[in-house]
């Protein structure tokens, strides 16, 4: 008999800002979270994978997150399922083939935003076999899930995180509530 080794999830998360839209009008901030099978949502067990903008001596700049993180935060609103992924492929992993994904200067691209960074991070997932096949372009997943995101309404710490897989059905969610 062959045991199932638990897989880690591989998710686009979607983090309301609190209303406040971004610089180009958007109320979410969208990173990859990598989390183990039903996290403790208490617990730091996860890792997220974004791109954030930070004040340097020099001006504002995008700098590359790959951190450990909580399994859920007050934040969490929505999340898109884009594959199980190996649990000898950590975070670390992740991390050292995301490094490669451009990240350019702030000035340069002033419409640049996180979620630019986060479709290519996933073409470059799928490009390196660690998630299946997408089912449109990145951009047209990500607005997916942006809509999802929005269908869900605001994040609800007395629920788990609304989650759907890469053609918008809504599944069941993995990510606990918060509070009971």
């Amino acid at each position: 008999m062959q045991f199932l080794k638990k897989k880690n999830r591989l998710y686009l998360a979607y983090y309301d800002l609190g209303g406040t839209p971004d610089m180009m009008g958007d109320r979410y901030h969208t990173a990859l979270l990598l989390a183990p099978k039903n996290p403790d949502p208490k617990l730091k067990q996860s890792w997220i994978f974004d791109v954030k903008s930070t004040m340097t001596l020099e001006g504002p700049e995008w700098e590359l997150r790959c951190a450990e993180t909580r399994n859920r935060n007050f934040q969490l609103a929505a999340l898109v399922l884009l594959g199980r992924i190996p649990e000898e492929v950590g975070g670390r992993a992740i991390e050292g083939m995301l490094r490669g994904v451009p990240v350019p200067a702030m000035d340069e691209n002033p419409e640049w935003m996180c979620q630019h960074w986060v479709w290519k991070a996933i073409q470059r997932l799928a490009g390196e076999k660690l998630i299946e096949k997408l089912p449109s372009t990145p951009e047209a997943l990500w607005r997916l899930g942006r809509t999802f995101a929005e269908d869900s309404g605001t994040p609800d710490l007395k629920k788990a995180v609304p989650t759907c897989d890469m053609n918008g059905r809504s599944i069941n969610s993995e990510v606990a509530p918060l509070e009971s």
